[in-house]
């Protein structure tokens, strides 16, 4: 494969932050398939709306859904992973068990690359606009 041809790309995860990105890829067209994963079937329908084929798989900690839809989703050349840690309530090991259980489907897979990424936020929970100097340092409140 070479650096020229497009690659089919999956976002776990197409929330605040995956579905943003999978619309811009899309708009910038260097994918010939991408995928989209949500844990709510009302969402396929506007991704399949916005040119991203749609799954709907649950990770919580495991994956949950149709095992074929679950490998059509991962027969991908590039995955991004786009699922932010959840709130201690669901254990302090949650997001560790969310990963090993990607790693472990990724075994028969045949992604080459793996893209992180983080929507954790440096900005307090205002229920607004966040502007750069809204952010604060560590301990302040």
């Amino acid at each position: 494969m070479t650096k020229v041809e497009k690659k089919r790309i999956s976002i776990l995860g197409c929330g605040w932050l995956g579905l943003p990105l999978a619309q811009r890829l899309v708009e910038l067209n260097i994918s010939n398939e991408l995928k989209g994963s949500t844990t709510s079937d009302s969402r396929l329908a506007l991704f399949n709306a916005s040119g991203i084929k749609g799954y709907c798989i649950d990770l919580s900690p495991d994956f949950k859904g149709d095992p074929e839809s679950i490998r059509s989703f991962l027969d991908t050349d590039i995955l991004i992973i786009s699922v932010p840690p959840k709130l201690a309530k669901a254990g302090h090991d949650f997001h560790v068990q969310q990963i090993r259980s990607v790693i472990e489907h990724l075994k028969n897979a045949p992604v080459k690359e793996i893209i992180y990424t983080s929507s954790t936020s440096v900005y307090p929970d205002l229920n607004r606009v966040v502007l750069e100097e809204d952010i604060t340092e560590p301990g302040e409140s």
